[in-house]
């Protein structure tokens, strides 16, 4: 039961991005504001979801799975809405691609390895998901409240974007060193 629950709450981040994507691409004040509140709801089950595995001890293949493809269609799909509604400057592009690289070099790492190899994910890995999903907030919350005039919450929400895209960078390194091992076995 304490499984269903935790899977249900992963899906339900599947399940409700794309609402977010709708709400902020409407150009209605007050479905931004909708979007910005459903994207909040969404990353605080994605704490309580990982809370409670912890707490009740279980964790499935299936929620190992859906959690970080979850995360990643989160944060990615809300990225390239924000840099096609022009709220991410362009010189913020490396670091959504940056981010993307990473992403989808580690779901292809954590595909190529054996069932039998368990690729947490890292502490670093988790402090840039949190970084990310920050600077997502600030940009959606400059837009939705403020209306993109609040300078230095722009700034700071870039800024955030900035880091993230570093600490993917630096949470890459053992999934290239897994990968080079993969490959120089053979698997």
């Amino acid at each position: 039961m304490n499984t269903r629950i935790n899977n249900l709450l992963t899906f339900s981040r599947i399940l409700f991005t794309p609402f977010v994507l709708i709400f902020l691409y409407s150009s209605s004040k007050i479905l931004d504001k909708l979007g910005l509140a459903l994207f909040v709801t969404i990353a605080i089950t994605d704490l309580l979801d990982g809370y409670l595995a912890r707490k009740w001890k279980t964790e499935s293949k299936v929620g190992k799975m859906l959690d970080p493809l979850a995360d990643k269609l989160m944060y990615i799909s809300i990225l390239v809405m924000l840099i096609d509604l022009r709220y991410l400057e362009r010189n913020a592009l490396w670091a959504v691609f940056t981010i993307m690289f990473r992403e989808i070099f580690v779901m292809g790492v954590r595909t190529m390895s054996k069932p039998t190899h368990n690729i947490f994910s890292s502490k670093l890995s988790k402090i840039k998901t949190l970084v990310i999903n920050c600077s997502v907030f600030l940009i959606m919350l400059n837009v939705a409240v403020f209306d993109s005039a609040h300078i230095g919450l722009h700034k700071f929400g870039h800024n955030m974007l900035y880091l993230g895209a570093i600490l993917a960078i630096l949470s890459s390194y053992r999934f290239f060193k897994i990968f080079f091992h993969l490959l120089n076995k053979g698997e």
